[in-house]
């Protein structure tokens, strides 16, 4: 064989096979991650692959509007356990959990166990760092999301209620991806490392 010719077939697969393995393998994950959350490859599902974080902020955003809702046509709602039992059902699907604070005062945690450092670092009354597009961060115990809707029962009471998501969560998803593609890497230098030394 010509020198010439076995550098060609030396260098065709050192550059095809790598950028051909990095496209399946990317396939591959996109298409693993979106079954596992039973969602199709769809753009929001691409987005949740790669920016899970922005999409924790997206999911409750029905919910926090739900919330200013009934912020302005009826306060009182709060005060109704079953509702709250009810919200914070469809918020621990998207790992997040409602908390009711009326002047000053706990009413309502969904959750059984929450740190009483991370209720004190709860905004005021009258915090505007959020909306419905964004949140604002707390931290130390834990990692959380927080969206704050503000109100006014009817007996004057100030009364605020949280949107809290665990960013704990996201962690595994970027260590899955951190395993998955180191994985993907390293069947691309051995397939390729084999396939020149064949050709060597």
């Amino acid at each position: 064989m010509k020198a010439v010719n076995k550098v060609r077939l030396i260098y065709l697969p050192a550059i095809v096979l790598p950028i051909f393995v990095m496209i399946v393998s990317i396939a591959g994950l996109s298409i693993g991650y979106s079954r596992i959350n039973k969602a199709d490859l769809s753009a929001g599902s691409f987005e949740r692959f790669v920016n899970p974080l922005k999409t924790m902020n997206t999911e409750t955003q029905e919910i926090f509007f739900e919330l200013e809702d009934h912020v302005k046509k009826d306060p009182q709602i709060f005060d109704n356990e079953q509702y709250l039992n009810d919200l914070n059902e469809r918020l621990k699907a998207k790992d997040s959990y409602l908390i009711v604070r009326k002047n000053g005062q706990i009413q309502y945690i969904g959750k059984k166990k929450v740190s009483d450092k991370l209720i004190h670092k709860l905004p005021s009354y009258g915090n505007k760092d959020s909306d419905a597009d964004r949140g604002f961060f707390v931290s130390r115990p834990g990692n959380y999301l927080v969206k704050q809707q503000d109100f006014k029962y009817n007996d004057g009471g100030q009364g605020s209620v949280f949107i809290m998501t665990d960013l704990g969560t996201v962690l595994p998803h970027y260590r899955n991806i951190i395993i998955q593609v180191s994985c993907a890497v390293i069947g691309v230098l051995i397939l390729t490392s084999t396939f020149l030394s064949w050709f060597m």
